[in-house]
């Protein structure tokens, strides 16, 4: 019994020691499900939204979240600016992006709306966004992206060569971040997790 006890006390505290501090999706919950989609043809080519940092905390992103469907993007798959200055899209193109990289969606099919989600990693990216900066993300909509009817949450597509607001049009694109504080980051080993035992 004692080892079952232990076992369940490791498994909470582990997964405390990984939950992310900072969690936001434009459609209002995590993993939120859309209702609408949109082609990269007929709304847009990459999707984006700007976010403000205001956590008190410098943030290290650590994945982003797209419901969209298609083959592998181009070098510009998923992308983000650390700051733009305000609540309003970048003043460039996606090659202007801080950071950036190709990526594979996990649903290949052209159906819509697109529901699941693909999860890109971007830890490793060492993506920090200091308190108060209104940083900007988004992707690469290679066939059809998420969409739901606009919920006060300003989002842009990328149409015939610059950033068009989706909210004229009774929009907002569903995109997903997750980060944590950069500043309470600690390196954490197996060896420290048995010492609190």
């Amino acid at each position: 019994m004692k080892k079952f006890i232990f076992l369940a006390v490791t498994l909470v505290f582990a997964s405390a020691a990984f939950a992310e501090d900072f969690e936001y999706n434009t459609g209002g919950s995590i993993d939120y499900e859309p209702d609408e989609y949109g082609s990269s043809v007929g709304w847009g080519e990459w999707f984006i939204t700007t976010v403000q940092n205001d956590t008190g905390e410098t943030l290290l992103l650590t994945e982003l979240g797209f419901p969209m469907c298609g083959p592998p993007t181009g070098d510009y798959g998923w992308i983000v600016w650390i700051d733009v200055g305000g609540e309003n899209p970048p003043v460039g193109d996606v090659t202007t992006a801080d950071f950036y990289d190709a990526f594979t969606p996990v649903d290949p099919d052209s159906t819509g709306p697109p529901i699941n989600y693909t999860y890109i990693d971007v830890s490793a990216e060492n993506i920090l966004i200091p308190n108060g900066n209104f940083f900007c993300f988004g992707y690469d909509n290679v066939v059809f992206g998420g969409l739901t009817a606009f919920n006060g949450t300003v989002t842009y597509s990328w149409w015939d060569g610059s950033w068009d607001s989706d909210e004229p049009y009774g929009i907002t694109s569903v995109l997903q971040v997750f980060a944590n504080y950069a500043t309470a980051l600690e390196q954490t080993t197996w060896g420290s997790i048995k010492s609190v035992f």
